[in-house]
């Protein structure tokens, strides 16, 4: 079994890749679109070159577990998916997967003013959103 894990965003969606053997989230190239019909021809994509047959989304989930109005897009992005790809889809709690990107990169010695520019290019090129697309799904692979 593999499967697609997504960090949604408007503009930016992180992606990542896991196999059920190997049982190791890695982060794949964002999807970086100006529409949603265009983030889903991306996807579209990824899951043929992938043969993905389960999606994980990160679930923004507010701090104490309520939903809220970015909940309910994320809500909305599932249902087409569902629709377009008739696939298997888990919703996984995301709280707090970018900040940990974010923590990550500063424990491997990247200092917030040595990377500022850096980092401003990984956010505008999805780099980091990929990176908690990876946190997300291996947390749903780790649960399994």
């Amino acid at each position: 079994m593999s499967y697609l894990g997504i960090d949604y965003g408007r503009k930016r969606m992180g992606l990542s890749f896991a196999d059920q053997s190997l049982k190791v989230a890695i982060p794949l190239p964002p999807s970086v679109q100006n529409s949603l019909a265009d983030h889903l021809a991306f996807i579209s994509k990824v899951i043929q070159e992938r043969n993905i047959q389960t999606i994980i989304v990160g679930y923004p989930l507010s701090q104490d577990g309520s939903q809220n109005q970015r909940t309910k897009e994320v809500d909305q992005f599932i249902l087409g998916l569902e629709n377009r790809f008739k696939l298997p889809i888990h919703r996984t709690n995301e709280y707090l997967s970018t900040q940990q990107v974010q923590f990550d990169l500063q424990a491997f010695g990247i200092k917030k003013k040595q990377s500022l520019s850096k980092r401003k290019s990984d956010r505008a090129s999805g780099v980091e959103d990929s990176r908690a697309a990876t946190l997300i799904l291996q947390d749903f692979l780790d649960q399994q």
